[in-house]
């Protein structure tokens, strides 16, 4: 029965598949992009989710179009899976249908129907991948089901094997900061003009063109955009360009910059301008659209594209190196080419006929960070010299003046009265250091000569260069005021100095053939003749360029109290300027056309001068008239007949001499000569020294008039000091006239044929130098030197009054001509002497004194004229000694006993002779103490008496009376010679300090007698009577004077 039933069942189930097989047709292919996705489970995930987001309706209704399906493992494998809004998902859904199976060996580009901004499709590309020969979505994804066709729609499926990521947008990419990266520079210029910075700007006040305020604005219909990288752009703009176009994006980072806001206005819109020139409103790109012309979004660029071994190539000159599409559109950039003919050689602007900025001076200073100054030049009204209307200049900037320094946020005052007046009148009465305005400041920077610090040193070692400024006086100096510039090489570079002290840091050129120096202190115009004396006196010397000239600060000390004193710092302004010859120079060479090299004294060029600078300063007027001469009328610096044709000046002094000023020897280099009228002055090159009202140079010299005389009458009593008016050397020659004549005391018109060795007047007073004596005329000869002579004494003495050629003779004479005498100079501190000439030689031990050396040293001297070489009788010379010559030098040297010639041999017999001598002595002292006390005491009393007088006696001559102990003529004037030998020196020690008295030997000082007229007192003897014969024997006795 079991086995009936199971039969039963399986001839039924039998039946009903015959049956069913039958009746059911074939099952239809999918026709639809829905279908197709249902269809094929590795699409469930993708179908599952434009389910949940409510695209099916819309996928249904869609026709020609490439449905891009990610399989199911891209979502396993992906994090962005779920994270896609329905508007996002529209991005895998290209609008147009494409096959795999067409597509070439180059990139395309396509749309898709998703619209990034509301304004532009999403964009993606489909590029081949040779290591896989399969082809990849937005080099991401693969894919791996290609060409699944939807007949009904008329479209493809392509199946992904990745999830396609979300691209930025250009705006995005090119605000992003990502460092590194190869376009930093375009991107910077993004990121300056819309990112928010504390230094926006209100453009409202800007009315011709308001400024996009972000990126999606400015390129609100932008599909393409052709980026240079840094290299290419570094081959392609100036340095300066670049620093302008980035200046606000330095600006940005650091908050220390306090940039003008019209400055701002500027780069932003030069930067947007530049970029509008690399923008294209169609999407170019790949094999699909690359062909054809093209206009750039300002419409003043146009592009031809081609594409080139899968690169794309603008106007056949400049080729792509890569591409990146992105969201909305595609950049494409451009790489220098280090291949070809043309290797390094591209400029990306230039090839393509891309306009940037024209670097007028403006944008210049904006792009170093100068843009307050750009404001102030513009509240001046000074903007003629840097918006591009003014060619070929230079101007000079400091450190201090960029937007960083807070001197300059703070300095400009927009309240300040505006100063018109181009002419620059102003009084020259009252000048302080400030003696210009801000306006004035500001043209002095501005330089109206070109200097290219590229050919400045043109092979040369160094260079120096007067430049004129902006800033020009008709008033004040007839012209412009002046610039120092100098160069040299260090070290291999070249190194520029401004006005000697400000160093050039950077210089920078741009348009209309200006260059721009930056120097790392502020430079100022200049300055009043006291502060900058002032300045030059605080330095110590002329800065670099110049070390050859060295100052004498204590001389130039001297100098400029010499101008205050006679009121010379403040000059009248008469349209054509000063120069100022100052005597401050230590010394400098001559130049290679001459041997003479000028030695460094001690002496400043006053003191060397001597006793006409006495003359002088007792005579204030003379002295202000000769200071008079060294200003002269008209501007002369130091490149005076370098420059131009004009070798000739004919001008006047203060004191109203006529001047002829004349371009001498130039060595090429630095050494420069000029004559000022006959006379030769060295003014290197750029050892100006500039104030307001002209130029100061430097000399070693102090300038005299040609025709200068002193009368000698008043040389002689520039010599005789004031403190002794009792003891003068011409009251000596005055007894004797004829002498006096033939000196030239007499008659002012007398030729003059001797000068005169005079001693100090109170060496005169000190060794009792009187008139009545028989050999003063042999003393006053002694010291009367022939004019013939006294060149050999002058060239010694390194004379400023000597104009000869160098001397070798030492020796001169004096009017006694069997004398001669030796100049010589210490060159251990410079002081000269004067010694008489022997044939003996003084040994090392001998003192140095006044007599055993036979010398006297020369205190000063002057001359009544600086001109009176080669004709001796026009004038006359004084030399001021210490102490005077002594005539008993001319005799021979008595006293010859045990002199030992033996060195240190002698010092030794001396001390064993002092030895036995003091032994002698005490020998003696011990014998004698067996006397008696008594008779000890009478004898020590007496001795005493007679050695030491006692204290009541007269200071003046004994007087012998008949109850003297001893009747002894000794032959003294004071009782102070008692104490001396008849061996002693008749004259003091040299370098002893001698006391003062007033009158010459026994005569007192006001010619009143010394005896006694009183009656004589009680007790003490009368003076013993003096015969005739005694008398005349007293008189012709030998006397304490020199040479007797």
């Amino acid at each position: 029965m079991l086995w009936h039933l199971l039969f039963l069942v399986h001839f039924l189930r039998v039946a009903v598949s015959a049956t069913s097989s039958t009746s059911i047709e074939p099952k239809p292919t999918p026709s639809t992009l829905v279908d197709i996705l249902s269809s094929q489970a590795q699409y469930s995930y993708f179908l599952r989710t434009i389910q949940r987001h409510g695209l099916i309706p819309k996928l249904n209704t869609l026709q020609n179009v490439t449905l891009l399906a990610p399989i199911n493992l891209a979502f396993a494998e992906s994090d962005i899976a779920g994270m896609d809004t329905p508007d996002q998902l529209l991005r895998y859904i290209v609008d147009q249908r494409f096959r795999v199976g067409y597509l070439s060996d180059q990139e395309v580009v396509f749309n898709t129907l998703y619209n990034v901004l509301d304004t532009k499709r999403y964009t993606i590309s489909v590029s081949p991948d040779w290591e896989s020969q399969e082809y990849v979505v937005d080099k991401v994804s693969t894919i791996v089901d290609p060409d699944i066709y939807a007949k009904h729609q008329h479209s493809f499926i392509q199946g992904l094997e990745r999830l396609l990521p979300l691209k930025p947008s250009l705006c995005q990419f090119l605000l992003a900061d990502d460092s590194p990266s190869d376009i930093s520079f375009v991107k910077h210029l993004f990121q300056l003009v819309f990112a928010p910075s504390h230094h926006d700007v209100d453009d409202s006040r800007h009315k011709a063109k308001k400024l996009p305020t972000n990126c999606e604005d400015f390129m609100k219909n932008i599909r393409t955009v052709f980026v240079p990288n840094d290299e290419f752009i570094r081959n392609s703009l100036l340095e300066l360009e670049i620093a302008y176009y980035t200046a606000l994006y330095r600006t940005t980072i650091s908050n220390k910059y306090d940039t003008a806001k019209e400055s701002i206005y500027e780069m932003k819109s030069d930067i947007l301008q530049l970029l509008s020139h690399l923008m294209l409103t169609e999407l170019v790109g790949g094999a699909n659209g690359t062909n054809g012309s093209y206009f750039s979004q300002s419409d003043n660029v146009k592009y031809h594209v081609s594409l080139v071994d899968n690169r794309l190539v603008l106007n056949k000159k400049i080729s792509s190196n890569k591409s990146a599409v992105l969201a909305n559109g595609i950049i494409h950039t451009f790489a220098l080419n280090h291949d070809g003919p043309q290797a390094n050689e591209q400029h990306f602007f230039e090839a393509l006929g891309i306009p940037t900025i024209d670097l007028i001076p403006r944008r210049a200073l904006n792009a170093l960070h100068y843009s307050n100054v750009v404001k102030e030049l513009k509240f001046r009204k000074l903007m003629y010299l840097i918006d591009g209307s003014t060619v070929n200049q230079t101007i000079f900037m400091d450190a201090d003046q960029r937007d960083d320094s807070e001197e300059v946020a703070g300095s400009f005052n927009m309240n300040e009265e505006l100063l018109l007046d181009e002419d620059l009148e102003f009084s020259g009465k009252d000048l302080g250091v400030q003696s210009f305005s801000s306006k004035q400041s500001l043209m002095y920077q501005f330089s109206s000569e070109v200097v290219d610090p590229s050919n400045i040193l043109e092979n040369r070692e160094s260079s120096y260069r007067l430049l004129d400024s902006r800033l020009c006086s008709k008033k004040r100096i007839g012209g412009c005021f002046q610039l120092k510039l100098s160069a040299s090489k260090v070290n291999n570079l070249t190194k520029l100095t401004l006005n000697d002290d400000i160093d050039i840091v950077s210089s920078h050129s741009c348009a209309n053939n200006t260059f721009i120096y930056i120097g790392d202190k502020e430079l100022n115009a200049p300055s009043s003749l006291k502060h900058s004396l002032g300045d030059l006196i605080s330095n110590g010397a002329l800065q670099r360029h110049v070390e050859h000239i060295e100052i004498d600060k204590e001389n130039c000390l001297a100098t400029l109290g010499y101008l205050n004193e006679h009121n010379l710092y403040s000059l009248d302004d008469k349209g054509k300027g000063y120069t100022v010859f100052l005597p401050c120079a230590k010394a400098y060479s001559l130049g290679s056309h001459s041997s003479e090299v000028t030695v460094a004294l001690k002496e400043g060029s006053w003191n060397r001068l001597g006793l006409v600078l006495d003359y002088l300063e007792s005579k204030p007027k003379i002295f202000k008239d000769i200071l008079k001469g060294m200003f002269i009328e008209g501007t002369v610096y130091s490149d005076f007949g370098l420059v131009d044709n004009d070798r000739n000046l004919k001008t006047v002094n203060l004191r109203g001499d006529r001047v002829e000023v004349k371009q001498g020897y130039f060595d090429g280099h630095f050494d420069h000569i000029i004559t000022l009228n006959e006379t030769k002055l060295p003014i290197p090159l750029n050892s100006d020294i500039l104030f307001n009202q002209g130029v100061v140079h430097i000399i070693k010299s102090v300038l005299l008039p040609q025709d200068f005389q002193i009368p000698f009458k008043d040389l002689l009593e520039t010599a005789t000091d004031p403190d002794y008016p009792h003891h003068s050397f011409t009251d000596l020659i005055k007894y004797f006239p004829k002498l006096s004549s033939n000196i030239g005391l007499g008659d002012a018109s007398e030729k003059l044929s001797y000068s005169l060795l005079i001693p100090s007047s109170e060496s005169l007073k000190d060794f009792n130098i009187t008139s009545d004596y028989s050999k003063l005329l042999d003393f006053i000869e002694y010291h009367l030197v022939p004019n013939s002579e006294v060149d050999k004494l002058l060239y010694c003495l390194d004379s400023a009054f000597y104009k000869g050629p160098p001397m070798e003779e030492d020796l001169f004479r004096t009017n006694m001509s069997d004398v001669e005498l030796r100049c010589y100079r210490n060159p251990k501190n410079g002081k000269s002497f004067i010694k008489l000439h022997t044939n003996e030689e003084n040994d090392e031990l001998q003192a140095l004194s006044y007599n055993k050396d036979h010398e006297v040293k020369v205190l000063s001297h002057g001359c009544t004229s600086f001109n009176f070489r080669g004709n001796h009788t026009n004038g006359a010379c004084v030399f001021l000694i210490e102490k005077p010559l002594n005539l008993d030098w001319l005799h021979k040297r008595r006293g010859d006993f045990l002199h030992i010639h033996l060195g240190f041999v002698s010092v030794g017999v001396g001390i064993i002779l002092g030895l036995i001598i003091f032994g002698g002595v005490m020998v003696g002292a011990i014998l004698c103490l067996g006397s008696s006390k008594n008779k000890l005491d009478k004898k020590v009393n007496s001795t005493n008496e007679f050695i030491f007088p006692t204290n009541d006696e007269s200071s003046f001559m004994r007087v012998r009376i008949d109850d003297d102990l001893y009747v002894i003529d000794r032959g003294y004037e004071t009782d102070v010679d008692v104490l001396r030998s008849e061996t002693d020196q008749l004259l003091p020690l040299y370098g002893t300090k001698k006391y003062k008295k007033r009158g010459y030997g026994s005569i007192p000082a006001y010619g009143r007698s010394t005896k006694d007229t009183s009656p004589p007192k009680e007790g003490i003897s009368a003076p013993r009577s003096i015969k005739g014969n005694q008398l005349s024997k007293g008189l012709n006795r030998d006397r304490n004077i020199p040479g007797w």
